[in-house]
């Protein structure tokens, strides 16, 4: 990952400011507002775990965690990340499109940001559904009108570096749930955008005034448009 910001990866989203603390933090409080158990005490496999940012998330809510990532610069900025922000965490460099877990061995299995990564994404969320004993979060792009507009203007790519940057559709990821034999699927859409490094702006929201006008309008947003957003948070319960 040439030109990355290995320090911004340790940290993010400490000291990044209240509004894109929010907006990272939205999506998965929303996610475990799905599901019908506290995952507090329950193991949990985190695919694709990057830095270890929502490694971290889980481990602070009380789950056993082991994130695991293909890059070893990215697990060893995990590693750091745990020591630094002192939470309980197991990482290591495995491919997530062949996990090396028997069936069953996890309650949950979550993939944030990741499965567009992968060169066959549906490989790896029937790796996730088979060592799964209870169900799977996964929350990641969206094919919608909203993200091709955002890539004409600019705002949103493609491709990052050379991967294909793969949005999940709504039918397509039911099938591949359907088809691993899970009944209880809960979809969501939602709009959701922040720079990946935010800039200057971000710190407008820092006030207390100007953060209640963002995040009420955001909900407001997604009250109104959510159906039709970027951002797709898939639930499967087994």
């Amino acid at each position: 990952m040439g030109g990355i910001d290995k320090e911004f990866e340790i940290r993010r989203p400490h000291n990044s400011g209240r509004l894109y603390n929010f907006l990272i933090r939205y999506k998965f409080r929303k996610a475990l507002e799905v599901l019908p158990f506290p995952i507090k005490d329950l193991s949990l496999l985190d695919i694709c775990c990057g830095s270890g940012m929502i490694s971290e998330f889980y481990a602070k809510t009380g789950a056993k965690v082991i994130g695991i990532d293909l890059s070893e610069d990215a697990i060893n900025r995990a590693k750091i990340r745990k020591e630094r922000y002192e939470f309980n965490a197991n990482f290591r460099v495995i491919d997530a499109s062949n996990l090396p877990f028997p069936c069953n061995s996890f309650d949950i299995v979550s993939v944030h940001d990741g499965l567009h990564h992968i060169p066959k994404p549906a490989q790896a969320v029937k790796e996730m559904m088979r060592v799964a004993k209870k169900g799977i979060i996964i929350i990641e792009p969206a094919k919608s009108f909203i993200t091709e507009i955002a890539i004409l203007l600019g705002i949103s790519l493609r491709y990052e570096g050379p991967d294909f940057v793969y949005r999940l559709k709504e039918k397509e990821t039911r099938q591949w749930l359907e088809e691993a034999g899970i009944k209880k699927i809960f979809v969501r859409r939602y709009i959701m955008y922040y720079p990946h490094q935010p800039g200057r702006f971000f710190r407008i929201f820092d006030n207390k005034t100007s953060f209640f006008i963002a995040k009420n309008a955001f909900q407001l947003l997604n009250i109104l448009f959510g159906r039709f957003g970027n951002k797709i948070q898939v639930i499967g319960l087994k």
